[in-house]
């Protein structure tokens, strides 16, 4: 048995160097966390140690960073606060302003490499990699998204367009709605109007962004400036079998994969050691979360973690209560 209680990771691209840690959490009883965006190391990881790390009491937990707890969390949120079953959910990003660094390049790399080889494309393109075995009465999209182009999105009202964080935020979303037993379809999308935020936000660092170079190096990236200058915003809108609707909104201050992600993985790891490491008698129904097993941020800390975020001064989650569709 160990004495670490959880280990945070940062070590991708995960795909290379993840998984001997993973199993060295779920052998030692140690609670895991990381911020890997790389479907198909989690795809590894859940198919391996998901069963091995339930029956410990383990939980790993992947994408604790901006990918995917503003999305996860407020799906959860706009779920929950419906007073029937969720039947259709849609996130949207309202904003993200920020860079990318060269490891998440070298990892979006590693996935495309991965997708490309011809015994992965038919798992490539299932909406339900993240959930081997899923019940059929769970299965509802089709496609992993349906978001092609640029359209008119009546729920929102505004203008979308195709959101490159999707690829990783549906398949993640999806797993935490199968958990949960919620027959429920998810998609995600890219308002126009963060399209320009991005453009503006680009536009007024460009010094800065020469300055790091445009293509950076694995272990560089955003600078100081670009890291405090950076936000993010998201909105998640759950539309239930009884007509009902409620949506979820998120705030976050700071680079959303740098800034913001270093608080969101910080905290789920002392949410994982003082928030339910102690609670021996906790009730997972009345916790919303799940004893062990591969998870993901909502069905592993649920609630919890929200609060905890809140309280940094860095989030602000807000809720409508439902209205009829």
């Amino acid at each position: 048995q160990s004495l670490c209680s959880a280990v945070i990771t940062t070590v991708g691209p995960y795909m290379k160097y993840g998984e001997p840690l993973v199993r060295a959490c779920v052998e030692n009883g140690t609670h895991y966390t990381d911020l890997t965006g790389e479907y198909p190391f989690m795809y590894d990881i859940i198919s391996k140690y998901h069963d091995q790390a339930r029956a410990k009491g383990v939980k790993i937990v992947h994408c604790c960073g901006y990918d995917c707890i503003p999305v996860d969390m407020c799906t959860f949120l706009a779920s929950k606060g419906l007073s029937s079953s969720p039947s259709i959910v849609r996130g949207l990003c309202t904003s993200s302003c920020g860079l990318a660094s060269g490891g998440t390049l070298d990892s979006g790399k590693g996935m495309f490499k991965w997708s490309q080889a011809p015994e992965n494309k038919s798992l490539a393109q299932d909406p339900y990699l993240l959930v081997p075995n899923i019940d059929d009465e769970l299965r509802v999209d089709r496609e992993w998204t349906t978001k092609y182009g640029v359209g008119y999105d009546t729920r929102f009202g505004t203008v979308t367009l195709p959101y490159f964080m999707s690829m990783i935020d549906n398949r993640v979303v999806r797993r935490s709605i199968a958990l949960r037993k919620e027959a429920a379809s998810f998609d995600e999308a890219m308002s126009f109007g963060a399209v320009g935020q991005a453009t503006g936000f680009l536009l007024r660092h460009l010094p800065s962004v020469f300055a790091s170079g445009l293509r950076p190096k694995a272990g560089d990236g955003p600078n100081a400036t670009i890291r405090n200058s950076g936000y993010f915003s998201f909105e998640v809108r759950a539309e239930g079998t009884g007509g009902d609707v409620c949506t979820a909104y998120v705030t976050g201050s700071g680079d959303p994969g740098y800034k913001a992600t270093s608080v969101m993985l910080a905290e789920a790891a002392m949410c994982l050691v003082t928030d339910f490491d102690s609670d021996e008698s906790a009730n997972e129904e009345d916790l919303d979360h799940f004893k062990g097993g591969v998870l993901t941020p909502s069905t592993a800390m649920g609630e919890v973690l929200i609060k905890r975020l809140e309280q940094t001064g860095d989030f602000k989650f807000t809720v409508t209560r439902p209205s009829a569709l």
